[in-house]
């Protein structure tokens, strides 16, 4: 058996289906499925076996999945988050409670420590590429200190639209930034009409 079937098996056994799986891995089930055909990027090994509670090893030779075979996963990682909309995020961005269970789009498994109020977003356009790319996931913490060069999610409160950029921080003013070359503008200013609602933490790699 090949590491992408013992993988997918794994899932199902989990009551994963394909498309739930690659959500939980920040993936399009596309990439999931390029995976048959080419093996599975060495790379994804370590994420994979956070969402799934299976040792790299296991992944790679098989063999039985018992307790001395599975990687441990540190307290906190194991919790789900909410997979929300971009005015969802809008509407959360001060939220000082933890989210329902029907406020969700879909749970994901948190598999880095996160604060309670952290949520994830799906990416729209191409404003952050090439870093990130249309249709993944990124996980967003409201708790984290918004750092220079950080990426950010941020609310317009005119409009209560929410946008997705670096954060830069120069001589005590801040700026967000596009990570496309050709995306213009090229900076814009953070001004008193904005507020930062978390910071990305994870895209099935931390960043």
């Amino acid at each position: 058996m090949q590491p992408i079937d013992r993988v997918l098996s794994k899932a199902v056994s989990l009551g994963m289906t394909q498309t739930s799986f690659a959500t939980a891995m920040g993936l399009n089930v596309q990439v999931v499925n390029n995976w048959k055909k080419r093996g599975i990027p060495p790379a994804q090994y370590a994420a994979i076996a956070k969402t799934l509670g299976v040792s790299i090893e296991w992944i790679i030779n098989g063999g039985d999945v018992s307790l001395s075979n599975v990687a441990p996963v540190p307290n906190g990682l194991s919790r789900m988050i909410p997979l929300i909309s971009w005015v969802q995020a809008g509407n959360w961005c001060e939220a000082i409670d933890n989210y329902a269970a029907g406020d969700a789009e879909t749970w994901l498994p948190c598999p880095v420590k996160a604060g309670s109020r952290a949520f994830a977003l799906r990416v729209t356009g191409a404003s952050m590429e090439p870093k990130y790319q249309e249709g993944e996931m990124i996980y967003v913490d409201p708790d984290r200190p918004p750092l220079n060069k950080k990426d950010v999610v941020v609310r317009n409160n005119l409009d209560n639209s929410v946008t997705f950029k670096q954060l830069v921080i120069e001589d005590g003013r801040m700026y967000l930034r596009p990570l496309n070359p050709d995306w213009k503008p090229k900076i814009i200013p953070l001004d008193e009409h904005c507020t930062i609602c978390g910071v990305v933490f994870f895209r099935g790699m931390e960043v």
